[in-house]
């Protein structure tokens, strides 16, 4: 307790109690900085969306206590998930272990009745399928497709893929989105990402839809692979695991304008929602590092854990806690951001990795209706 508790004046109340009064204050400020703990300490309300990769399964959890609400089917080798900003879907690609995935699945976040919650996708293509991002209908979904590298734009009620972009190969990986509509693709082995940028609409021809095109790539580091674009900003970060950097892209000149040091292999990137907070995950170094998203200062680095090698992340809406995947623990660490620490570490399947924060209870839509 020793560092908030130096914060909490001693009460003495020896003007009405004599000389136990100073004894009697000092219990009754302890009794309210134990009290108090509980609500720092608790996480926050709300659920969490865990894929656990070797179960194939994606784990639903109370995130006051970590208790498992229910558990879900999905394909091989689940590895990202992405929720639709309209907050009844949550989209599951399906990488694969050994054999490359072709598969997706969809979790209905408001339908009551389990028999009519999934929904799966067949891309009729082993194509590790892995980044995903819905756009702001809600309908279309943005996925990269590894094998043969592009960027595919699926019809999420139809179930037909729209549109191919070439984007090329070296390991097309996990893809981010802007506001207006402008896409980012890692590609881990070559150490580039991959701008595509919309310019119209029109229909599909053979390299992508009229109206979509890849630009030239740019040069960020080894191993680039983590991306997010800040929330109400122009800067897209990229984590180069291999070179224990982070490069900072203007997403109007297309241009690297900062690079930072992060060490201990930083593979996935995340903001608060507010744009304040970027979380690195330091897989190696089994830390999340900190930074002050408009300055880029290092804030802090927080370890998870021995042995526990952090990956994807979440953030809480309030940007008071980081839920953190460990995959090599097969656990949940729940950060406070206000205390700079973990506070409490919740049980997961084998090798968990994706991870999507749910408020509680889940966000209502004006018209739900039934589930396509």
């Amino acid at each position: 307790m020793g560092g908030l508790a130096a914060q909490l004046p001693l009460v003495n109340d020896g003007d009405l109690n004599g000389h136990g009064g100073l004894f009697y204050g000092y219990h009754r400020t302890m009794l309210s900085l134990l009290c108090a703990l509980p609500l720092l300490q608790a996480g926050a309300p709300g659920q969490l969306i865990v894929l656990e990769k070797n179960a194939a399964t994606a784990r639903l959890l109370d995130t006051r206590e970590g208790e498992t609400v229910t558990t879900w089917p999905v394909g091989d080798g689940p590895h990202e998930v992405a929720l639709s900003p309209d907050g009844r879907y949550a989209m599951v690609a399906n990488y694969g272990g050994q054999n490359p995935g072709s598969s997706l699945t969809r979790i209905s976040l408001l339908e009551m009745n389990p028999k009519n919650q999934l929904r799966h996708y067949d891309l009729e293509a082993a194509i590790r399928p892995h980044g995903l991002t819905y756009t702001g209908d809600s309908r279309f979904l943005w996925l990269t497709a590894e094998v043969s590298g592009e960027l595919w734009r699926m019809d999420t009620k139809t179930g037909t893929v729209a549109a191919k972009v070439v984007v090329g190969g070296g390991g097309g990986h996990m893809v981010a989105r802007q506001n207006d509509g402008r896409l980012f693709v890692s590609h881990i082995g070559a150490g580039v990402v991959t701008p595509v940028i919309s310019t119209g609409h029109g229909a599909t021809t053979v390299t992508g839809p009229a109206g979509w095109t890849a630009r030239e790539q740019i040069s960020t580091g080894a191993g680039a692979e983590g991306i997010a674009v800040r929330p109400k900003g122009k800067l897209l970060w990229v984590g180069n695991r291999a070179e224990d950097t982070l490069s900072l892209i203007d997403t109007e000149s297309l241009k690297v304008v900062a690079t930072l040091p992060c060490e201990g292999f930083p593979i996935r990137v995340n903001f608060s929602n507010d744009g304040a907070i970027a979380a690195v995950t330091c897989a190696t170094a089994n830390e999340v590092a900190l930074f002050d998203a408009e300055t880029h200062e290092l804030l802090a680095r927080i370890p998870t854990g021995d042995g526990t090698t952090p990956i994807g992340m979440a953030f809480n809406d309030a940007g008071t806690h980081l839920y953190v995947s460990c995959s090599g623990s097969n656990q949940v660490a729940d950060i406070d951001l206000r205390l700079r620490r973990v506070v409490q570490h919740f049980s997961t399947g084998e090798v968990p990795d994706g991870l999507a924060w749910l408020p509680t209870p889940p966000p209502q839509t004006a018209a739900m209706g039934p589930s396509e």
